[in-house]
């Protein structure tokens, strides 16, 4: 509808990965060689035929980046439906979202494909103007999807884990009971 595309053309399915850090960062790389050349992107691919959203995300970033996750880390945000007109694509992009390890330095394992990675504030990726955005995360930022950093509840929340974790310890070594577990 509005475009041309050719017969033969089908919709792709794409997923990208919203890769934070603690201190609230996020992973943005620049394309290269390829429909959206010298757009940020966030790292991500195609989904292969019967892989989940997850073990694609997975894979991708692995091999993107070199950054190992689990299929469990992934909470699902944003759905796109990004029509590249110009270029003759259309993609459906499944955003998930993952925590990096607090000193996870990303190596750029696809210099064909990327022109390298660097961390930026959500403010500043929402600052970007729309021109220097890859459609898909164009669409995300547009959505009004808003990653917010909050540190004092990511503090209270390690706080809270500690304690409970110390407690949980305590109880099981019989020193929070009133009949101690003999060992």
């Amino acid at each position: 509808p509005g475009m041309a595309f050719p017969p033969d053309a089908v919709v792709r399915v794409g997923v990208a990965v919203i890769l934070t850090r603690d201190d609230g960062l996020v992973l943005v790389g620049r394309r290269k060689g390829s429909h959206g050349a010298g757009k940020m992107q966030l790292p991500g691919g195609h989904l292969e035929m019967g892989e989940s959203w997850e073990e694609c995300a997975c894979r991708e970033t692995l091999e993107e980046t070199g950054l190992k996750l689990s299929a469990t880390e992934f909470e699902h945000v944003f759905t796109s439906n990004d029509v590249m007109g110009e270029e003759g694509r259309h993609y459906i992009t499944i955003f998930l979202r993952a925590r990096a390890p607090a000193l996870f330095v990303p190596e750029n394992l696809e210099p064909h494909k990327n022109q390298g990675w660097s961390w930026l504030e959500w403010s500043a990726l929402e600052a970007t103007d729309d021109e220097q955005l890859f459609i898909p995360l164009r669409n995300l930022l547009r959505s009004r999807y808003s990653f917010r950093y909050d540190s004092a509840a990511a503090n209270r929340g390690s706080r809270l884990l500690v304690v409970l974790t110390v407690f949980g310890a305590l109880a099981w070594m019989g020193l929070c009971s009133r009949h101690p577990v003999k060992l």
